[in-house]
């Protein structure tokens, strides 16, 4: 157990803080969307035709439907491409069309998206500067 235990802080070229909480500073309300599901190719996969964001803008996102037999459930994305939303998980229930769900703008924790998708790199909460083991060993 000893071992698990870290000692002093730990330094990541990712960011440490959760999407929009107080580290972050985004307001969460701004990067919450509504919708609807139009199609579902598996529990791991559905569509909504109505969604017209870029490829991977809910990807590392969040997922809950509000109502269905998944009500209350919240998923990880882990991909949404053309209108198609695929999970990392499948929901426990049976997803049906026209079930309606918030979907969360993802955020991949990289220094770069901080500062291109959320002009939010005073908030970034990471070291993406420190050089890392393989810079430490090649000299």
């Amino acid at each position: 157990q000893a071992f698990n235990q870290n000692i002093g802080k730990i330094y990541s070229p990712k960011c440490r803080a959760k999407f929009c909480d107080n580290a972050c500073g985004l307001p969460a309300e701004q990067y919450i969307k509504r919708g609807k599901v139009s199609e579902v190719t598996d529990q791991y996969t559905i569509v909504d035709n109505s969604r017209f964001e870029e490829n991977d803008h809910f990807k590392h996102g969040v997922l809950t439907f509000t109502d269905g037999k998944n009500k209350g459930a919240s998923l990880t994305i882990a991909e949404y491409r053309e209108r198609k939303i695929n999970f990392i998980t499948p929901f426990l229930n049976k997803i049906e069309v026209g079930d309606e769900y918030k979907i969360q703008t993802g955020c991949d924790k990289n220094f770069s998206t901080c500062i291109n998708k959320f002009n939010n790199a005073l908030n970034f909460r990471g070291e993406p500067h420190v050089p890392g083991i393989g810079r430490l060993v090649n000299t």
